[in-house]
């Protein structure tokens, strides 16, 4: 975000300062969610707009190297979002939502199983809230919009 001089906010490091594998990020609500890119673990961390941490969690297991897509959206419909994750190519196309805290909300296969693209997520406006999914790199164009 940019100040009235288009100057940033904040800026700060997701993950340590060394990490060079990205960063993938989505907010909503005043709230940044971020993912760690390939090479590092499902790590998903969540901050304010001023970069101060909120919480965090591993989306799937500490080992799986994939790293980890991210959405976020108030799905659920009361006033704080939910976090969206995917798990990046190496892995089945495993969706879950979770609260800011991280607790469980849903967990499911966005696409027929022996999919190993993983899956991009985002949050969809349908009624009672939900997911779209699509497949990552190299996977087929389809997507699945799931509702909550």
């Amino acid at each position: 975000m940019l100040d009235e001089n288009g100057s940033p906010i904040s800026e700060f490091f997701a993950y340590g300062q060394n990490f060079a594998g990205g960063v993938r990020v989505a907010a909503a609500n005043g709230v940044i969610v971020t993912g760690a890119g390939p090479g590092g673990a499902p790590h998903v961390r969540i901050f304010n707009e001023q970069g101060g941490e909120l919480g965090g969690f591993y989306a799937y297991a500490e080992s799986f190297p994939g790293g980890v897509y991210v959405g976020a959206g108030n799905i659920s419909g009361d006033d704080a979002p939910e976090v969206i994750t995917g798990a990046r190519e190496m892995g089945a196309a495993h969706v879950r939502v979770r609260t800011i805290a991280g607790g469980d909300v849903a967990s499911y296969y966005a696409f027929q199983t022996g999919n190993d693209h993983g899956a991009r997520v985002a949050a969809a406006h349908v009624p009672g809230g939900g997911v779209v999914a699509g497949s990552g790199n190299g996977g087929p164009s389809g997507l699945a919009i799931n509702p909550l």
